[in-house]
């Protein structure tokens, strides 16, 4: 399966026309999950990597002389499922070309892109009941999925040392890229993130009509704008969480005034039409690894070791909810739920609950300290 799978054209379209596998053999099924399912939520690398996954469980059926298409088609979702269950096998025993066996993290990602394609077959291309095939497809998929230990989903976020050394670097950055415009833009992206935890998505899809003032005061609108036509960039930005309209203080809004009035555009361009908050160089929007890029100098010269977007959001998150409790007296539960709205997480989502263990486990060890030095003072 080539990299030309999904072409992207102008104006930020997906035009995901036909899809084959290795073998030349069309996978219509796949064509009709990615236009129906995954094009709009998911980015073009992720697509790209499902793609080719599910491809080689085609190719696997082909050399077995198995035809899922057809499979799919008849509604024989027993067969599909005996046939990916074979896949997890083959797949654990296969190694690379250098002779070593792929590693679980790989593996499990195979496994899962094809796990989320037979699901979404079986929910909306099955005409009969397809609760017992449902029910097989998860047994084998947890049956045969390895149980990793990942530590990278570690929760942390930037303490005080760690915010005071990266203010302390913004006039060495500064410096070192000699643009104006470019660090006024990427502190301003910056300050959103650490006071709305926002996510990189979300602040690239802010457009200049999202920043708003009420008599209540100043706020930003977190929107995902999708089938943008003026959304130029090369891959679609995915948008996990809800729109949502969070409050900023008169510093960041007079920042942004600024910015907009004296620097979205570069040298002043009045030419430049382009409606999104953040423009590059040539005036179009700014992509993710633009950001990721400034993230990574920040990372270098301010020498904090975890700097990254996403932990800014956590930083907000934790910060948040200890004002809220501590600050504001508000009970955990409520505090959460407020959590919840802020973030953009859906009803189902258990990432607040996350947030709430950390608190209660910091406020633990807090009062277990503070136990200890009683009992040492009493000796």
């Amino acid at each position: 399966m080539n990299n030309n799978l999904i072409q992207k054209i102008k104006y930020g379209e997906y035009h995901s026309l036909y899809v084959c596998n290795t073998q030349g053999h069309s996978t219509w099924s796949v064509n009709i999950w990615l236009s129906l399912s995954r094009s709009r939520t998911a980015k073009y690398r992720t697509i790209k990597n499902d793609l080719y996954n599910i491809s080689s469980f085609f190719d696997y059926a082909d050399d077995l002389k198995e035809n899922i298409n057809s499979y799919i088609l008849n509604c024989k979702f027993k067969k599909v499922i005996n046939l990916y269950l074979e896949f997890a096998t083959f797949l654990k025993l296969e190694k690379s070309k250098n002779g070593v066996y792929i590693t679980p993290s790989y593996y499990n990602q195979k496994m899962s892109s094809v796990y989320v394609f037979l699901k979404w077959c079986l929910l909306y291309l099955n005409k009969e009941d397809s609760v017992s095939e449902l029910n097989y497809l998860d047994s084998v998929h947890k049956e045969f999925k390895f149980k990793i230990k990942n530590y990278s989903n570690v929760i942390r976020s930037l303490d005080v040392n760690q915010k005071n050394k990266i203010t302390n670097s913004w006039v060495k950055y500064k410096n070192k890229i000699k643009n104006t415009r470019i660090y006024i833009r990427n502190r301003i992206i910056y300050d959103l993130m650490l006071s709305t935890g926002a996510r990189i998505s979300e602040i690239l899809k802010l457009k200049t009509s999202d920043i708003i003032e009420k008599p209540s005061g100043y706020f930003v609108f977190y929107t995902p704008h999708v089938d943008d036509i003026t959304d130029t960039r090369y891959e679609e930005l995915g948008f996990k969480t809800t729109s949502r309209m969070i409050q900023i203080n008169e510093a960041t809004w007079d920042s942004l005034n600024q910015y907009i009035d004296n620097f979205r555009r570069p040298n002043g361009n009045t030419k430049i039409k382009s409606l999104f908050l953040f423009l590059n160089f040539r005036g179009e929007p700014v992509s993710s690894r633009t950001i990721q890029q400034f993230f990574i100098e920040m990372k270098t010269i301010s020498k904090v070791e975890y700097l990254s977007p996403h932990i800014l959001r956590h930083t907000f998150c934790d910060n948040f909810l200890r004002f809220l409790v501590d600050v504001e007296k508000i009970k955990l539960d409520q505090a959460l739920t407020q959590l919840r709205y802020s973030c953009g997480w859906s009803s189902a989502s258990l990432m607040p609950l996350r947030y709430g263990s950390k608190f209660i486990a910091e406020k633990g060890n807090k009062y277990n300290e503070k136990r200890l030095e009683n009992a040492n003072t009493r000796k």
